[in-house]
């Protein structure tokens, strides 16, 4: 009978062991999944041109010494010139890290918070990582936001694995002052919540004699020397990192600050990213569950002291260096992004903590299980359409992280939403609705590479078609911002040269566009010259009006190869 007894525990305990796996692995193949959707498809929008623009015009030393004028993060454009050595540069190669480190982002986080919290909060804050569309769009993003976040929590973790009483380990230390020197070098932002635990440890020092000598979790302030280390240590590597591009061109910096300021709509947008919900009710839900598991999250320790100092610094530098943007939700939200994970882990932990308190206990676990996850999917499904995320799994979208689709996830403050549909333009884009769904791939000259130039989300809407951008660069336009030249080192899938029928054949262009309407004259100029060039090289459109040229690509070809 004991050994019957027994061996039914180790069964229980094996059986539940298999769950929560299956569990950890369901979100993972939901994080995958989302972020893999369509990937190899993006065309390279907006802020993605800023490092394509450094490695296309610049030398590395001037790209080294300088923030520029719009961000663009070092390392990435490194990372490039590195591709470049080695086969050339393309969307899905440019993108891989920030893809690596979003799905890494899912698994790790609840790792590094294993030990301070249950496996239930632990699997549904995997769960909402998994499922959160901000950290969804940075995975697929070729900036460098995924990266610093994951590169952030890991630092701040390797500080917490250092931490021996009042001693610190070295190599945990070291590994600290390391990931940090690269993060800040990645996104300067980054910098205050990177420095918060040495903030804290200076203040417990310094104030030992105080009540802080009891806190946290009774135990003594860190040695003289070993805080000195790690601060000089972590000092220096933020220093290489950042002081050769400040003290070179220290306006690149000084020159985006007192410029805008968050405001009162500011905050309340930045919580619909969160939450990644257009819904307000969604946004108070969330909140008033992440009020409720707040206090969980309060006795968790250290590393959340750490973020909640280091988020409360990076709100403070941004008040008052008001940096430009910073009045936008979606600019606060990035220069805030560490503090999502933080608040989704808050959500996860009230989530817990109500249905603990509204559902009794019972002997059996199964029943309970079946519970929570009915409970949960309920409520998956009645966020999931107030998120972007089905519009982005729309076939074909190549634009996701277009501001159309991420710029304000509420289509009523959303200006791209308001604006776009109003631009000028051509009703045979819905006429080509009539062709098979994806059955086209339709090549539009001029492009422009600005977030909110671009009208690519309503052509793809519009006409249920892929739509990419034609270059211009080498044959009306001698050089053009926004393109790179043809048979450079960026070996782009989702683009062409309108120069080159060879291009266009082996990327499977079906039709050739030609956009004559323009919604401002100044930031979308029109290109007479270029008008007059594509139809001498292309002949007569097989459709035209008054703001569309259109060819059949076969009808290009024959033209073009008869001559």
């Amino acid at each position: 009978m004991l050994v019957f007894r027994k061996y039914r525990s180790n069964l229980t305990v094996d059986v539940r062991l298999l769950v929560i796996v299956g569990l950890f692995v369901l979100v993972a193949v939901i994080a995958a999944w989302l972020r893999l959707d369509q990937l190899r498809y993006q065309t390279l929008d907006g802020d993605e041109w800023h490092a394509v623009h450094q490695l296309t015009y610049y030398p590395m030393i001037k790209v080294m010494l300088t923030y520029g004028f719009a961000d663009y993060g070092i390392p990435v454009v490194l990372y490039y010139k590195l591709l470049s050595l080695m086969g050339g540069v393309s969307e899905l190669r440019m993108r891989l890290p920030m893809l690596v480190s979003g799905f890494l982002t899912v698994l790790l986080l609840p790792w590094f918070f294993r030990r301070q919290f249950p496996v239930r909060v632990l699997w549904l804050f995997a769960l909402l990582l998994a499922l959160s569309p901000m950290l969804i769009d940075y995975s697929r993003l070729a900036r460098t936001y995924a990266p610093t976040l994951l590169g952030a929590y890991a630092a701040l973790y390797c500080l917490f694995r250092a931490v021996r009483g009042s001693d610190l380990q070295l190599g945990w230390t070291a590994a600290y002052s390391v990931l940090s020197g690269l993060v800040i070098w990645a996104h300067a932002i980054t910098g205050p919540l990177l420095v918060a635990p040495l903030v804290v440890f200076w203040v417990h020092r310094v104030l030992a004699s105080t009540v802080l000598s009891r806190w946290p979790q009774n135990e003594p302030p860190l040695y003289w020397r070993a805080l000195l280390r790690v601060t000089l240590w972590t000092g220096l590597a933020m220093a290489l990192a950042v002081l050769p591009p400040l003290l070179s061109d220290f306006g690149a910096i000084a020159n985006k600050a007192g410029i805008d300021q968050p405001n009162l709509g500011t905050w309340f947008g930045l919580l619909h990213f969160w939450t990644g919900s257009s819904s307000e009710v969604v946004v108070v839900i969330a909140s008033i569950l992440a009020l409720c598991g707040l206090r969980t999250v309060l006795r968790a320790g250290l590393m959340i002291c750490w973020l909640l100092c280091g988020i409360a610094l990076t709100a403070g530098a941004i008040v008052i260096s008001k940096p430009w943007w910073s009045h936008e939700p979606l600019a606060l939200a990035r220069y805030l992004l560490p503090a999502l994970p933080l608040f989704l882990l808050a959500v996860a932990a009230g989530a817990v903590a109500v249905f603990d308190r509204l559902v009794p206990k019972s002997p059996s676990r199964l029943p309970r299980l079946g519970l929570q996850l009915t409970l949960l999917g309920t409520a998956a499904a009645l966020w999931w359409p107030t998120s972007p995320i089905p519009e982005w799994l729309r076939r074909p979208n190549s634009y996701t992280h277009h501001y159309y689709f991420a710029g304000d996830y509420r289509v009523g403050a959303n200006s791209m939403r308001r604006e776009l549909p109003k631009v000028p333009n051509s009703p045979h884009w819905k006429a080509l609705g009539d062709l098979r769904s994806g059955s086209a791939l339709i090549a539009v000259a001029p492009t422009y590479w600005a977030t909110f130039a671009p009208f690519g989300p309503v052509w793809e809407e519009w006409s249920g078609q892929r739509v990419i951008p034609a270059f211009l660069w080498g044959s009306c336009e001698k050089t053009r911002h926004g393109e790179v030249p043809d048979g450079s080192v960026f070996k782009l899938r989702n683009a062409v040269h309108l120069n080159s029928i060879a291009d266009m054949e082996r990327k499977g262009v079906t039709h050739v566009a030609y956009y004559l309407a323009h919604a401002n004259a100044e930031l979308l100029p029109r290109l007479p010259h270029c008008e007059v060039w594509v139809r001498q090289r292309f002949g007569p459109p097989d459709h035209e009006d008054a703001h569309l040229m259109l060819w059949n690509f076969s009808t290009i070809k024959q033209r073009v190869t008869a001559r």
